[in-house]
């Protein structure tokens, strides 16, 4: 699936391979990537055809699983640690089969540090998955989630973002 030297590339520290350059071997591997996409060059991917991310976004040392669809709206931020996993199995099933399913990160939404997002889940526009938070249903917009099993805290206050991950961590990348 991902050949060597190109997993080798996409590994290399900046300034010797930069974000941009990232970002068009995830389009080579089949994954769509918008515009001033910041990525860090300790992201795992798996399964990059199955991942779309939108503009200005912030990818850092994370993990993105992607046995089913992955969807990352514009202006988010995926910080260290973190990972959106799409696989687990029924555990009720003699067979032990695996269950896929799609997570859905939309506009200004932020998961925090060492954060877990499971299949099945969307963070809503501007919600925010604190650090070490294990999500396993929608974090409604605006909404904050933090523990193990996350829980509903509160809200943010503000709704009206104008923040560009993407643009500002793309020149640490």
């Amino acid at each position: 699936m991902i050949n060597r030297l190109e997993n080798f590339i996409f590994r290399l520290p900046y300034p010797l391979i930069k974000s941009h350059q990232r970002c068009q071997i995830l389009r080579h591997w089949g994954a769509k990537v918008g515009t001033d996409v910041a990525v860090s060059r300790l992201a795992k991917f798996f399964r990059p055809d199955q991942i779309e991310i939108g503009d200005d976004t912030s990818i850092e040392d994370v993990m993105l699983q992607a046995w089913n669809s992955i969807t990352i709206g514009n202006h988010a931020i995926i910080s260290n640690g973190a990972k959106l996993l799409t696989g687990n199995h029924n555990l009720h099933s003699p067979d032990f089969e695996g269950k896929l399913l799609p997570i859905k990160i939309e506009d200004y939404a932020w998961i925090a540090t060492d954060a877990i997002v499971l299949g099945g889940v969307t963070v809503g526009r501007g919600g925010v998955v604190g650090a070490g938070a294990v999500v396993r249903e929608d974090v409604p917009p605006l909404g904050i989630m933090i523990g193990n099993p996350a829980q509903l805290v509160g809200f943010r206050k503000c709704h009206d973002f104008n923040y560009h991950p993407g643009k500002y961590t793309s020149q640490f990348h």
